[in-house]
């Protein structure tokens, strides 16, 4: 097996410093190279690294070249081979890249007058480099196990996590023997994991009275404990994948935008769980850290498929639930691409509505969320700013409260009809769907009073309706109520003043003097009709729209018929659809209303 080692990228600055750091790595590792030269970069400027990459894919040689490119102060050198190793099982062609540093060292040592440092690539710096790697005078520091007899078999005698080679006649011998039998050992067939260890630890053994090996300094070799005064951190096994803070300084330190946020969601957590403890003390006391994270914050969608208890039957979920929930999904989306446009990261987290909870966002929300608005009432003890999105008042619009008390309409309503005139023509042409409903072609009746029935049904609302029937009753009125497949309202249907229908809300209101309703996105559809609305309830009730009571329902049937001469619901429809709402209808609308929406929600976060 011969290795051609061959350079991508040498730095004229190579060996110039006081350290130059080796590491290497395949290209399945070559993911931890942007932390590691980064950490470099933020906590030891100044300093040489060699970065040698073993059997380079495509675009790997292009990847390190963009890495050396994007440190500021770091020198970075580039080499790679290219290896056979298609006859070694899987465990020697690990074993393999875990020693290659050690094969490559050899020339390093023999050209650089400054110590070098081998390091496993997958290791990140968290202070600045002293130099005081051991004991003055000598040739080579590792972590030595050896100093007393505990048991443990050779292969764990040493850790070859990271070696320094000093520029000494021993310690450039030691580099360039350990290479040798190394590369023997590949050349045999002999080796297996944990070879560079083994190996390491008998040639120390044997050049113990020639060779001065030291024990390398903790605080260059911490893999388990993660002191904050340690320069180097590192992580074996699993740790690389769950043990914090590394996971997140790695991320932190990623190329990834994505991945910092990962990275910011842990101080997040860490912040709300443990103020005073080692990951707040960490990156409050290393700010450039925290400079690197970007802008952040997540959407979060509620699934509708599964809104009942955990433990029961999961129901199938209806086709109009789906295409409904499309339609959510639409306007995420859009908000999600201006957020990004203005260069603030975002997230879509899609869960069961009753794990958006305040503890949920606060841990995964990066510097803001945006939730959807069934899930307000669980959002106390929220620490994180949040905008609350609601599809309301139309099919096609979706309000956005960046603020508690959004949206207010306006002392006066706009002029423009360009909303009201879209939609009227619409609603002429038959092309405007409704909330809710199917059409029922053989429905001709018509109707004084239509209220259309939202469930759940509360006492306070089954109360009102039976108001209303009783009322109907009194007066000699048609009451119908409009009502969903599953409703049970058999007991007030009497079949000649109150009335049931599954019919479209458009059709009813077609056939209906006047709308009662504690819905306020019944009224905002029924504008279109431009009929007498009454508001119950603690639904918005906006101009000119009329206040029911329920305790005086006569009252506001005799206010509705006043209003039915001089009624123009023009001016508040169109607020509502171009400003208060986001229509997605309309494109030009949509995106005009995105971009208001999302610069209040950015002012209002970070006061920009």
């Amino acid at each position: 097996m011969t290795a051609e080692r061959l350079w991508h990228l040498k730095s004229d600055a190579l060996f110039g410093s006081p350290l130059t750091i080796l590491a290497a790595c395949d290209s399945a590792y070559l993911r931890y190279a942007p932390a590691l030269l980064r950490s470099i970069d933020l906590f030891s400027p100044g300093l040489d690294v060699v970065l040698h990459v073993v059997n380079p894919q495509d675009g790997d040689l292009a990847f390190c070249e963009a890495l050396a490119q994007g440190v500021a102060a770091t020198s970075v050198s580039v080499s790679y081979e290219v290896t056979d190793l298609g006859a070694m099982a899987p465990q020697t062609q690990k074993a393999y890249y875990a020693s290659c540093r050690f094969m490559v060292a050899a020339d390093l040592t023999a050209a650089a007058g400054c110590p070098l440092l081998c390091i496993d690539v997958d290791s990140v710096f968290i202070n600045p480099v002293d130099m005081i790697f051991g004991p003055a005078g000598s040739d080579v520091a590792l972590v030595r196990r050896d100093d007393n007899d505990l048991g443990r078999p050779d292969h764990l005698k040493v850790a070859a996590g990271v070696v320094v080679y000093f520029p000494t006649e021993a310690g450039r011998l030691f580099a360039a023997e350990l290479a040798r039998r190394l590369a023997g050992h590949f050349e045999t067939g002999a080796a297996g994991w944990f070879v560079d260890q083994l190996t390491i630890y008998g040639l120390m053994t044997e050049m113990q009275d020639t060779v001065r090996i030291s024990g390398l300094k903790a605080k260059y070799a911490d893999f388990q404990l993660y002191k904050l005064n340690s320069i180097i951190w590192s992580a074996k096994g699993d740790n690389k994948e769950f043990l914090e803070p590394f996971v997140s300084l790695q991320k932190v330190l990623s190329d990834s935008p994505y991945e910092q946020v990962q990275g910011k969601h842990v101080l997040n957590r860490a912040a709300e769980r443990s103020p005073d403890g080692k990951v707040n003390l960490f990156y409050d006391a290393r700010p450039a850290l925290r400079l690197r994270l970007p802008r952040s914050g997540t959407i979060f969608v509620a699934r509708p498929d599964l809104l009942a208890d955990p433990t029961g039957v999961v129901p199938p979920v209806e086709d109009q639930t789906v295409r409904q929930h499309m339609k959510t999904r639409e306007f995420v989306t859009y908000l999600a691409n201006r957020l990004e446009v203005r260069g603030i990261r975002v997230e879509i987290i899609e869960l069961p509505a009753r794990e958006i909870t305040a503890d949920h966002l606060n841990a995964n929300s990066g510097d803001f969320a945006v939730v959807p608005g069934a899930c307000r009432a669980g959002l106390a003890g929220l620490t994180v700013p949040a905008a609350v999105y609601v599809r309301q008042g139309l099919p096609d619009t979706v309000t956005l409260d960046v603020h508690p008390d959004q949206p207010r309409p306006p002392e006066t309503y706009p002029d423009s009809r360009r909303a009201w005139t879209a939609y009227r023509k619409r609603l002429a042409g038959g092309k405007l769907p409704s909330q809710a409903g199917a059409p029922e072609p053989a429905s001709t009746g018509r109707y004084d009073i239509l209220f259309p029935v939202s469930f759940p049904c509360t006492d306070a609302r089954m109360a009102l309706i039976e108001g209303l029937a009783g009322f109907a009753k009194d007066r000699g009125l048609s009451l119908v109520l409009k009502v969903p497949p599953d409703a049970l309202l058999d007991g007030l249907i009497d079949g000649q003043h109150v009335h049931v229908s599954r019919d479209t809300l458009h059709s009813l209101c077609e056939r209906s003097r006047v709308l009662f309703t504690d819905d306020a996105d019944a009224g905002f559809e029924a504008m279109l009709h431009n009929k007498p609305i009454a508001i119950f309830g603690p639904a918005a009730c906006l101009t000119p729209m009329v206040a029911g009571t329920a305790d005086d329902i006569a009252a506001t049937w005799e206010a509705c018929l006043a209003a039915e001469a001089t009624i123009d619901y023009a001016g508040v429809f169109e607020w509502f659809c171009e400003s208060a709402a986001v229509d997605l209808s309309r494109p030009s609308s949509r995106d005009a209303s995105l971009d208001r929406h999302v610069g209040a929600l950015i002012q209002a976060v970070y006061s920009l």
